[in-house]
Order: structure tokens, then C-alpha cells, then sequence
């Protein structure tokens, strides 16, 4: 749903910006006399204009999205594997292959946080500063036409999806970490009850439950969270009211 939100508000903001926006006052703007020639300057401004933003912003967004969703597949994957196995299975062979497909998924999780670390904090602040201005732009309601309003909204409407899903999808990373760990946890007690603990294993458990699961950051400053969705909406509303009234 949040990639179908991204495509939409993207090819809509193209479509409303090149083909509704106030073209004959964009004309009295250039010194072209031929109308084709006019209407080729207005589409090209206003194609490049969208495409920063917020098409790039989208697909930046997007991609790294994309990434972490990947990595959380892959953890909700060693869970389901650490749940179908029986107390036999689950033996050190078992145990040590959870572990190292874990240790991995965590490299890639790090070198992710690294590259993405301070892009994802501008794009994130960009959202946040994008969504209270046109919220303000909406309920002063000093736009000139429909179109503009409409346009707004889904300027707004795009800002906005971007925010919930660096939040969500980022978010969603410690959520799955600390359910592999309980169904991890599980496991080696139930091998504890039925068959006995072996110090290996012990070993096992300890380590590999007892760290904390990672947090997407932007820049340190951020913390991307699904649990921040509603203090981040809560931000932007009071805000907003705030330096409008």
C-alpha cells in the first residue's frame, strides 16, 4: 500500500503540475512568441521541477525502504525456521546456523545504517518541514484555485507517506529481532525441559539473545521507530496550528 501511495502521488503531482497548472501565466514569462514553443518550456520546468522533488525524494525513500523490508523478510524467514523446528532439531548445528544467518543479516543491517545514515536524516527532515508547510498552505487556505489546493494536497499526501514509511518499514526491524530472539529463546528452553541443556547451547542462547536488537537511525538524531508514527504526526499538527494561529 505505501509503494502503491508513492507511485500514485508521483505520476498524479507530474500530471496535475505539466497539464493543470496556470499556464498562461507561465507564458508572459518567456519571450517565446510560437505557442508550441511555450507550451515545450512550461512542460520542461515544470518536469524538472517534479522531479527533484518529490519524484526523487520518493524513489530515494522508496529504495531504502525496499532494503530494509528485505532484511526484515529475512529475519521473519530465521523465525519461522526456528518455530518449525522440532526440540531435536534444534540441536548446536541448528542453533549455530540461526546465529550465523543472523550475524549476517546484521552486517548488512550496519553497512545499510552507514550509507544511509545522514541521507535518510535530510530526506526525513525534508518530509517533516515539506508536510507542516503544505498543512499550513491547506488550512489558511490562500490558494489561488482548485488546482493549486489539489496539487497541495497531494504534494502533502506524498510528504506524508514518506514520513509513516521511514518510520514503519525501519521500524518494523527491531520488532521482528526481538520476536526471532523469543521464538529463539523458546526453542532452547523447551530443548532444556525434554532433553537437558548442554553448555554449548547455553552459550548460544546467551549471546544471541542478549543483545540488543538494532535501530535505524538518521544520523543518531532520529530514531526510526513505529511506535514514533503518532508523536511525529502529533508534531507536525500542533506545530502547524500553532504558527498559523
Amino acid at each position: 500500500m505505501i509503494w502503491f501511495t508513492f507511485i500514485l502521488g508521483s505520476a498524479v503531482s507530474y500530471v496535475i503540475s505539466v497539464f493543470f497548472s496556470d499556464l498562461k501565466d507561465e507564458y508572459y514569462a518567456h519571450g517565446a512568441k510560437n505557442v508550441h514553443v511555450r507550451f515545450t518550456i512550461v512542460l520542461v520546468k515544470a518536469i524538472a521541477y517534479v522531479g527533484v522533488y518529490p519524484f526523487l525524494s520518493d524513489i530515494f525513500v522508496l529504495q531504502f525502504c525496499i532494503l530494509c523490508w528485505r532484511c526484515c523478510r529475512s529475519i521473519r524467514c530465521l523465525r519461522v525456521e526456528v518455530e518449525k523446528s522440532t526440540v531435536r532439531e534444534f540441536d548446536v548445528p541448528a542453533q549455530m546456523k540461526i546465529v550465523s544467518s543472523e550475524l549476517k543479516i546484521m552486517a548488512i543491517l550496519e553497512d545499510l545504517q552507514k550509507v544511509f545514515s545522514l541521507p535518510s536524516f535530510l530526506m526525513f527532515a525534508t518530509h517533516y518541514c515539506a508536510c507542516s508547510s503544505l498543512l499550513g498552505w491547506l488550512v489558511l487556505g490562500e490558494l489561488r484555485s482548485a488546482i493549486k489546493t489539489f496539487q497541495t494536497a497531494f504534494y502533502f499526501g506524498s510528504s506524508f507517506a514518506c514520513l509513516v514509511a521511514y518510520l514503519w518499514v525501519p521500524g518494523k526491524l527491531p520488532v521482528e529481532m526481538n520476536k526471532l530472539k523469543e521464538a529463539f529463546r523458546q526453542k532452547s528452553r523447551l530443548r532444556w525441559i525434554f532433553l537437558g541443556s548442554h553448555q554449548e547451547e547455553d552459550v548460544f542462547e546467551k549471546a544471541f539473545c542478549g543483545k540488543e536488537p538494532l535501530v535505524i537511525t538518521g544520523f543518531n538524531i532520529v530514531s526510526f521507530r513505529q511506535s514514533s508514527i503518532l508523536a511525529v504526526i502529533g508534531t507536525i499538527l500542533s506545530y502547524t496550528l500553532l504558527l498559523v494561529h
